[in-house]
Formats: structure tokens, sequence, C-alpha cells
């Protein structure tokens, strides 16, 4: 429901929510809405850079992810489902 909610709430194309593992090193994909299939079986997140700050417990802030050098594959972000 939040996924799909969010969106609509905050003006944007798409959400997720990833789970920190026990580890506090890897993310799972645990919800996505507006992401094709192909986009979220991409692998894993955890190496791009924004991911690292994160798990690093710094701010991540990113306000297009088409246009944000932090993001891998921001081309097929573009996409939707």
């Amino acid at each position: 429901m939040i996924v799909r909610t969010l969106p609509e709430v905050m003006g944007l194309k798409a959400a997720t929510i990833r789970l920190l593992d026990a580890s506090g090193t890897h993310l799972h994909l645990a919800a996505a809405h507006g992401l094709s299939e192909r986009y979220l079986s991409r692998g894993p997140v955890d190496m791009e850079e924004n991911i690292r700050e994160a798990l690093d417990e710094k701010p991540v802030a990113i306000h297009d992810v088409s246009k944000d050098p932090r993001v891998h594959y921001r081309k097929e972000a573009r996409k939707r489902e």
C-alpha cells in the first residue's frame, strides 16, 4: 500500500522499499510500484554510490533518478511498468 500511495501523494513516478539485512550491508527489495520488472531485476543495488552513502549513514537526496550520476541504470529508471 505504501509504494502505491507514496508516488501519488508526493508527485513521484515510482517507489520502492528495500530492507536492510541482518549484516547491515545489503538491501533486499520488499515492495515496488511503477518500475518495470526488468529494472527491478537488474541485480544488487548495494554498489551504487547513493546506496553506499546511505549504508554509511550519510543523508541522501535524489531529486531526479534519471539525472543523478550516483544512480546506475538511469536510462532504465525512466521507463515505467
